[in-house]
């Protein structure tokens, strides 16, 4: 049963409003202030009761953090107090800067959208999106204005895990696209050395640095004498990096020579370089006075462009995606790969020309090349040994002489020349055996006129006219191989089998019926 009463002050004068005590839902007395009628105040305290009534037999709902009044600004404050102390990732302060940013994006949200109270929020997602397309009208980039508006999308998170808010209403704010209107490009090696040679020593120094070991320009002006060990290592504490990790770098000799000579001057805590918030009007500076051209086809140069500079080169340097992704100390290789490592049009373009030289000069120009798996399983398959030496630079195709002992005497002996033609008239006719041999020296019966070896494809073109003559005249195909000088294929590329039957065409096998080859001879 909920009492009414009154207080007095020290000199015995009553207060105006009448005071409540009840009985809540879980058994705890609370004191509330009344109204300055007795009256009213009796009936609001048995609605007060009335309700903890309901709230223990189960017809209402317990009341929520979110059901209290609170402020705004009181709720801004308490979530920045948060941030300054643990805020960050893996549970570590807010930089300053980001705090300020917080600070300032958020109290410029409370007036646009006129909240007092934390439950003013409730319904503002099209009063959100209408501020975020107002910013872009005003001439602000679409990530500019979403940045604003995210930060108070962030700030809806924290009062919903904390049941100030009963549900997110931010939750369906999307992210408008945006489409940069030029990206970051790498340097060339020709433009690095230009820019380093036009530099202040100073800021020659800076640029030196970013380009080998891809720091961010915050990480760069944080950086303190104390950094850089003795052993040639700069050594990143978690506190100054974006990701909140330590990092260390392994840096080249002549670079760690200069910075050590320059920290040798330095206290402990000093900075270690001069690094100017506004970089890039710096960088632009240092462009033009090495005759750099900022804009090109490929992009924007800008300093935090160096980043992505570093990590063009350590692709081209051979570097592994995993090995680039740990440089770089990026949680994703999507963003390491899709977004920093570039690739240059010239690689491109040498890339291609090589593609097209193993096709176009591999069926034209009968160009060299070792055998693959593929004509490797189609040699076993008739018998053939296709090899590769390493060492002497050949491939060579040889009898599997082991399975037809018969035909395994000694070979020298019986050697055609280089250039006889020996027609075959039968099964049981005496052939001239002769090893098929790949050489890129020029010997053996490999080589054309100008001493290059046969390219794979050519490999593949004697596996086809071995087992074409095989079929024809009865012979084993391994004594085929060893016996038979194939030359004179050209022209072929991917064959396929046709309706018509191999015939016997001037010196040798001519044969027709096949996509894309001719000239088989003997």
């Amino acid at each position: 049963m909920p009492t009414v009463f009154r207080t007095y002050d020290k000199g015995g004068k009553p207060h105006p409003r009448w005071r409540i005590k009840y009985r809540t839902f879980d058994g705890k007395r609370k004191t509330v202030t009344g109204l300055t009628s007795k009256e009213e105040t009796v009936k609001l305290a048995w609605r007060l009761e009335n309700k903890e009534e309901e709230i223990r037999k189960g017809i209402r709902q317990p009341p929520t953090p979110s059901d209290q009044p609170r402020l705004f600004s009181d709720a801004v404050q308490e979530y920045l107090a948060w941030g300054e102390c643990q805020g960050g990732r893996f549970g570590l302060p807010w930089a300053k800067g980001y705090a300020k940013d917080r600070k300032r994006k958020l109290k410029f949200m409370q007036e646009r959208l006129d909240l007092e109270f934390v439950s003013d929020m409730d319904g503002i997602l099209a009063e959100t999106e209408k501020v975020m397309r107002e910013l872009i009208r005003a001439g602000r980039l679409p990530i500019s204005a979403w940045r604003t508006v995210s930060v108070l999308a962030a700030f809806c998170t924290w009062l919903v895990e904390r049941d100030y808010l009963p549900k997110h209403p931010l939750k369906r704010l999307k992210k408008p696209r945006s489409i940069p209107r030029l990206v970051r490009r790498p340097l060339t090696q020709e433009e690095i050395e230009k820019l380093l040679a036009a530099s202040a020593p100073e800021r020659r120094l800076v640029y030196e640095l970013a380009l080998s070991t891809g720091l961010r320009g915050g990480e760069l002006r944080r950086l303190k004498a104390k950094n850089l060990e003795a052993n040639g290592d700069l050594r990143l504490q978690a506190a100054i990096t974006k990701e909140r990790k330590e990092a260390v770098f392994h840096l080249h000799p002549v670079l760690n020579a200069k910075l050590a000579e320059r920290a040798a001057l330095l206290d402990p805590e000093d900075r270690l370089l001069r690094v100017p918030v506004s970089n890039n009007k710096s960088f632009r500076r240092d462009l033009e006075r090495a005759g750099i051209p900022q804009i090109s086809r490929t992009g924007r140069a800008n300093f935090h462009g160096l980043r992505v500079t570093y990590a063009t080169l350590l692709i081209e340097s051979g570097a592994t995606v995993k090995e680039v992704q740990t440089l770089m100390r990026h949680s994703d290789p999507t963003l390491t790969m899709n977004i920093y490592a570039k690739v240059r049009a010239e690689r491109i373009n040498v890339i291609s020309v090589a593609v097209g030289d193993r096709i176009m000069g591999s069926a034209g120009n009968g160009h060299g090349g070792c055998p693959t798996d593929v004509q490797r399983a189609d040699a076993a398959h008739f018998g053939v040994q296709v090899s590769h030496d390493a060492d002497k630079g050949s491939a060579g195709l040889t009898p599997n002489a082991p399975e037809y002992p018969e035909y395994s005497e000694p070979l020298a002996q019986d050697r055609t020349p280089a250039g006889q033609d020996q027609a075959q008239t039968g099964p049981h006719q005496e052939v001239t055996p002769a090893f098929i041999t790949l050489d890129r020296t020029g010997s053996g019966l490999g080589s054309d006129a100008s001493g290059r070896s046969p390219s794979p494809t050519e490999v593949q073109r004697r596996l086809i006219a071995i087992s074409i003559y095989s079929s024809v005249f009865c012979i084993p195909q391994p004594v085929l191989a060893a016996a038979a000088e194939v030359r004179g294929v050209s022209g072929f590329s991917g064959f396929s089998a046709g309706t018509s039957a191999p015939v016997p065409s001037g010196n040798g096998l001519g044969v027709v019926g096949f996509s894309g080859a001719s000239g088989f001879a003997a």
